[in-house]
């Protein structure tokens, strides 16, 4: 009896394996035939050319024209309009980085790149920012970046530092303060006294 223990033991131990990779094939047969349907009902509602539904109460969806979201995405990300770096990579030596878009990049006895830093060059043209670069960039076709300070030293963008030395009321304070006096530096006092009122209303002992 002694010698055959083990044997069984090793039977047993067989068996719940083959029952638990059967068990498991089965569970893999189920999502595989739940996947299945899925994929077919999503390549059907694309072969008919049905589109997910639009958000509700929001001012660009899904469906609204490129213009409209071009000009959400420009909104959102406000730099320099007269200029904007555009990526550019060298897969011989393995580098990728950003320079500004030109007119006269590369043009033979024009472009002294890259003996010539862009902002060096003499003949520099940059190109301006416009619909149609977003556009580009939102396709894919290439990959563009933004300037956030501006020519009167401003900037659209905001960055906040949350220590833990400081309430998030006062850190959300100094953000309305920092954009009211951007506002106002710009002329739009009404969004200006608007932010104001937000920072104070946060944070009575600032001061403006």
């Amino acid at each position: 009896m002694t010698k055959e223990r083990p044997d069984l033991v090793k039977i047993v131990g067989r068996d719940r394996e083959i029952t638990a990779i059967r068990e498991r094939l089965a569970q893999l047969e189920s999502e595989k035939a739940e996947l299945e349907v899925s994929l077919d009902r999503l390549l059907s509602a694309q072969e008919a050319g049905d589109s997910p539904p639009p958000v509700r109460d929001a001012p660009v969806t899904n469906v609204s024209s490129p213009a409209a979201k071009i000009g959400l995405f420009r909104s959102l990300f406000r730099g320099r309009d007269d200029v904007f770096p555009k990526r550019w990579e060298n897969p011989k030596i393995g580098k990728a980085g950003y320079a500004p878009a030109c007119a006269n990049e590369w043009v033979p006895r024009i472009c002294g790149k890259p003996k010539v830093k862009c902002g060096d060059c003499p003949n520099r043209a940059f190109l301006p920012v416009t619909d149609e670069v977003i556009d580009g960039h939102l396709r894919g076709h290439h990959t563009v970046g933004v300037y956030p300070m501006l020519a009167d030293e401003t900037c659209w963008f905001l960055a906040a530092d949350f220590d833990k030395a400081t309430s998030p009321k006062t850190d959300l304070a100094e953000s309305y303060l920092s954009r009211g006096k951007l506002y106002k530096k710009k002329g739009e006092d009404k969004l200006a006294t608007e932010d104001f009122n937000k920072a104070k209303a946060l944070n009575p002992n600032l001061i403006f």
